[in-house]
């Protein structure tokens, strides 16, 4: 939070849960990275209000539907704004691998008004962010959350990621939001 407190971004991850995180080699089941992301909602609630003070948007990252859960109990303490944005995360080992009823199912449990988008990690990001145009939600790529194009090569930078972004929105009958729009629709207030 220290970081966020100096740069005070206009938006910034608000993870939603305590998880297992890990990294696993799908082939051989070996356990690479394995650690607990420890988010209490006492640490939750406390960034949350933070970031309400000194006008920072969170995205609150979701990586199963426990993530919407956990804002349903954190809300009545006022600490988010709206419109409240999520992010649904997919495919990190220990959080929801992708799938498209698991999608559906978190979107019917957002509460009314609220954004959504999705990213994924690895070859998961792309039916992700496509789900989440069909069912009328906002994308997320970069090189944070995947390495990956859609036919399985490396990307050589975001914008290659962006590019490919763009592509899926486009084909979908969709326009992809600039900047100030992007602001609009979630709810940023520019400093």
């Amino acid at each position: 939070m220290a970081q966020v407190e100096a740069v005070r971004p206009e938006m910034a991850s608000l993870n939603m849960g305590t998880m297992n995180f890990a990294a696993v080699n799908r082939k051989t089941g070996e356990v690479i990275v394995d650690y607990t992301f420890d988010n209490s909602f006492f640490t939750i609630s406390s960034l949350a209000r933070t970031m309400k003070e000194i006008g920072t948007k969170p995205e609150l990252e979701v990586y199963s539907s426990a993530g919407v859960d956990n804002y349903y109990f954190l809300s009545p303490g006022g600490c988010f704004t709206h419109p409240v944005n999520f992010n649904f995360v997919w495919g990190v080992c220990g959080g929801a691998s992708f799938r498209p009823g698991s999608f559906v199912a978190m979107v019917g449990a957002l509460p009314p008004g609220a954004n959504f988008s999705a990213c994924g990690v690895g070859l998961e990001e792309w039916p992700a962010i496509t789900q989440s145009i069909l069912c009328g939600g906002h994308v997320r790529v970069g090189l944070e959350d995947n390495i990956r194009l859609p036919n399985g090569e490396l990307a050589r930078d975001n914008f290659e990621l962006v590019e490919n972004a763009v592509r899926i929105i486009e084909a979908l009958g969709c326009q992809p939001a600039n900047p100030d729009e992007a602001r609009e629709i979630f709810g940023i207030i520019r400093k």
